[in-house]
């Protein structure tokens, strides 16, 4: 980084370079920028550690945020993981490397620096098992739909509070040519956000988390109950037919541009709206189904953690210290518009903040998100089922019965099937 070569060329004009080189140790962090904002931000970060920790050589390893998913576990499971730091996802994702002895336990730096005193009580239950914590979480965001308030305006809508008036709106926003929901399922994740509000709203917590742990089964009632709301949105025109040639990004121009009129969205992508947008863009909550079911958010949590074989873990350890602190943390999610773990950060007097913070403080409990709170082995099932289902709603069953199929055989036989 800029900064470091700064101070090796002082050190070189002073004449000691050779022993300030000997003393230093690399310090590998691996990071998953998903857009410019956020890689800035890492750098900064990452900079302002340098300059309070020179004894450490740091060197940073940045991925495209798809292919870093897959690059991680292959890292982590190799005898020497190619870097110390990692960042990656709260919930079972986490909790999955755990188990299998790949993360380094963090509870001694938690004391050390009273962390459990300073976090919410909701990110530090995120980043445990067992009451040990294993990461450091560093940010937290909320999800619910974004909407154009010029095009809401212009056509007489108001935020819908519950199921029927969601409709009311699909139908309304269809009737005048503009997409009722942006939508860009090039990657299945933001499949996973309809199915987890549907499950939520319609069948509870309890039932959710069960079903993320293979203990339900694709054919359940309640499952086909997801599914058969899930009908009445593609029924009444809420998507674009082409949403499977985009990615989330990929479809913010139409947005902006009042071609479509709301998007079921994580408030990160707000780092992506250009400040002459952002006023005409307004917020609502997943509206609610059942009258009397508790409400539950999605609220997805950042992490750092340590691998087990890492090279340098006093190094990561030092690293993750520093991010702990509410000045790092403020700087951070002010910047990238997303609520911070630690309780003395500062935050940005934003109103989607606000409202993130007011929804999820009125949560009865919040989930991380499909692909982070499930087993990992139910992860990519469930992902085909929400992709298969999408191209091709009528087969359903079929598309149930395959996924039922393939939980099966692994939770009950115990291996996966070579696909055909």
């Amino acid at each position: 980084m800029v900064w470091v070569m700064v101070k090796k060329s002082l050190l070189i004009a002073l004449g000691f370079l050779a022993s300030w080189a000997m003393a230093q140790q690399p310090l590998v962090i691996a990071t998953n920028p998903t857009d410019s904002t956020q890689r800035q931000v890492y750098l900064d970060l990452i900079s302002n550690f340098e300059e309070q920790s020179p004894q450490w050589d740091v060197r940073i390893l940045a991925f495209e945020h798809e292919a870093y998913k897959a690059r991680f576990l292959n890292s982590l499971a190799s005898e020497k993981p190619e870097a110390d730091v990692y960042f990656w996802f709260a919930g079972e994702r986490m909790r999955s490397l755990v188990r299998q002895g790949q993360i380094r336990s963090l509870a001694k730096l938690w004391q050390d620096y009273a962390l459990t005193d300073k976090m919410t009580s909701g990110s530090v239950a995120a980043v445990s098992l067992d009451r040990q914590p294993y990461a450091l979480p560093v940010n937290y965001y909320h999800w619910g739909f974004y909407y154009k308030i010029s095009v809401f305006k212009r056509l007489g809508l108001t935020p819908p509070e519950n199921w029927s008036e969601l409709l009311d709106v699909i139908r309304t926003l269809r009737e005048s040519s503009v997409t009722p929901i942006a939508l860009g399922s090039e990657a299945p994740w933001t499949l996973a956000a309809f199915f987890d509000y549907l499950n939520l709203r319609l069948n509870g917590l309890e039932f959710h988390q069960k079903l993320l742990a293979g203990r339900v089964s694709f054919l359940d009632p309640g499952v086909a109950r997801v599914f058969d709301y899930w009908g009445q949105l593609t029924s009444a025109g809420a998507f674009d037919s082409s949403h499977a040639r985009h990615n989330w990004q990929g479809v913010l121009p139409y947005f902006y541009r009042n071609m479509a009129g709301m998007m079921l969205m994580g408030n990160f992508f707000i780092t992506q709206v250009p400040d002459r947008i952002k006023s005409d863009i307004g917020f609502f909550p997943f509206p609610y189904i059942v009258p009397d079911m508790p409400r539950y958010e999605e609220a997805p949590t950042d992490v750092l953690l340590i691998p087990a074989r890492a090279s340098n873990p006093e190094g990561a350890e030092q690293f993750l210290a520093f991010m702990a602190g509410a000045e790092q943390q403020s700087l951070m999610n002010n910047r990238l518009g997303k609520s911070s773990p630690n309780l003395y950060a500062n935050s940005r007097d934003e109103n989607f903040l606000r409202e993130g913070r007011a929804l999820l403080s009125q949560a009865s409990a919040v989930t991380q998100f499909f692909d982070r709170d499930a087993d990992p082995r139910l992860v990519p099932v469930g992902m085909a089922l929400f992709q298969s289902y999408m191209a091709s709603p009528k087969r359903l069953s079929e598309h149930l019965a395959e996924a039922e199929s393939r939980r099966q055989a692994i939770f009950v036989t115990g291996y996966e099937p070579s696909p055909d």
